[in-house]
């Protein structure tokens, strides 16, 4: 093979790898609690999260023309500041369990990007009761 072609190979294979490296570095969001946010906040600054918490109740306050939503999560007595621009899902509201990407600032705001509402079941009963089924019944 002319020597050409196989520099012009490998730096095609080469530019392939970095974008891919580089793809999956960029995606990749290391999951945090409200508390350990909240104890160990300077840890975090600028870094790429992704956070699970409940919506305080009344903490939500939205403009809806710019798209521009604060509100507040909770896990126990630990509260993070939450700043979100989107269009918010259906299940957003008071109480609801919220996943959150996005990064946290010195400032002590969670900046999301990204914000998934967890759907509550209201068909799931408060204790699990599971009813035999006729497999179960022996004869």
């Amino acid at each position: 093979m002319p020597k050409k072609f196989v520099i012009g190979i490998s730096i095609i294979v080469l530019g392939i790898g970095y974008f891919m490296i580089a793809g999956v570095n960029e995606g990749t969001a290391y999951y945090v609690t409200v508390e350990e946010l909240s104890l160990k906040s300077e840890n975090y600054i600028g870094e790429r999260l992704r956070m699970g918490g409940l919506v305080l109740e009344g903490s939500i306050q939205s403009d809806i023309r710019k798209l521009d939503v604060n509100f507040k999560i909770h896990q126990n007595e630990h509260v993070i500041d939450v700043f979100y621009n989107g269009i918010t899902p259906d299940m957003f509201q008071d109480g609801s369990e919220v996943i959150l990407e996005g990064s946290y600032t010195e400032e002590g705001l969670f900046v999301a990007d990204v914000l998934m509402a967890k759907c509550p079941s209201k068909y799931e009963s408060s204790e699990y009761q599971r009813e035999e089924s006729p497999a179960d019944v022996k004869s």
